[in-house]
């Protein structure tokens, strides 16, 4: 798993095994890609390919790599920042919606760093007959807020991939 972290964070990372016995190696690593990798306009969407990004940030909601002979490929991430609009009335909100060629999941994380507390995950689905995955995150009537979205490829035995395009959009309302 990813996750960064601050100067002063504190970590706790516990290892077990059946027995309570046994070697073990864990890898701290600095990533050298930026995150979030683009700062996306106040409504405007994006469209691109997820092998366009490597993996600086994974979501809690899906499996975010798969295992080979004991060593773990982390599927591709794309990560954005973005801040919420300030909406006219009293109700309103942004469903911020994935919809891609292949299966994934999408966090809303706060703040505008992937330090964040990961607010929303949600796993994407495909209708029947269909060749389209999608997944939304949601934001409430508020004050204009930074927040971190993450769309990760994921897999699952047996799950077909289409493609690697993929869209992100942006469905304000406001009554």
């Amino acid at each position: 798993m990813f996750r960064n972290l601050v100067a002063g964070d504190v970590v706790t990372v516990i290892v077990d095994s059946a027995l309570g016995t046994g070697d073990f190696e864990l890898d701290i690593d600095l990533i050298g890609e930026p995150c979030p990798s683009e700062t996306l306009g106040l409504l405007d969407g994006t469209s691109g390919s997820i092998d366009e990004y490597t993996h600086s940030m994974s979501t809690s909601c899906g499996n975010v790599g798969e295992t080979f002979g004991g060593a773990v490929s982390f599927f591709n991430a794309a990560t954005f920042a973005w801040t919420s609009p300030m909406l006219p009335g009293t109700n309103g909100g942004c469903d911020i919606v994935y919809t891609g060629d292949f299966p994934a999941s999408l966090s809303l994380t706060t703040g505008a760093s992937c330090a964040g507390e990961e607010l929303q995950c949600e796993a994407a689905t495909v209708e029947r007959g269909s060749m389209e995955y999608t997944a939304t995150v949601s934001t409430g009537n508020i004050p204009p807020t930074d927040f971190t979205i993450t769309l990760t490829q994921t897999a699952e035995l047996l799950t077909p991939v289409y493609g690697s395009d993929f869209t992100l959009e942006f469905e304000c309302f406001a009554t």
